[in-house]
């Protein structure tokens, strides 16, 4: 009997998620792929992105380039960088708080994908 209920449960759950607005998540890959970002960013109504990456992409100025970027298209970008691998509930608590005192409508996580568990939440609140 707990068996059926639970698949009701599923069903009607899947059935409600196909009726909510979902945002798609953009990747962008390829060589110098972060270039087109400031341009996705206007195509989806973003004014003020929160970049997101981890303490040794920022100290070895992998984020640079993004970041001329976006300036050069009139974007301020505060930047968070201090995502850990495994973030901690303080980590992603961090990340919500500087993302909400900069006034931010989206995130770029900029890093490899376990960097994205932070951003993840983070945007969620």
């Amino acid at each position: 009997m707990k068996r059926i209920a639970y698949r009701l449960y599923q069903s009607v759950m899947f059935a409600a998620s196909q009726c909510l607005p979902w945002p798609e998540t953009q990747v962008l890959s390829g060589e110098n792929c972060v270039l087109q970002l400031p341009q996705q960013l206007r195509k989806d109504g973003c004014a003020r992105p929160l970049l997101m990456t981890g303490p040794t992409l920022h100290r070895i100025g992998a984020v640079e380039p993004l970041q001329k970027a976006l300036a050069e298209e009139g974007y301020e970008a505060p930047l968070f960088y201090d995502v850990q691998n495994d973030p901690s509930l303080a980590n992603v608590e961090a990340a919500y708080t500087a993302y909400r005192n900069h006034g931010c409508d989206s995130i770029i996580a900029f890093g490899a994908a376990r960097l994205w568990t932070a951003p993840n939440f983070a945007a969620r609140g």
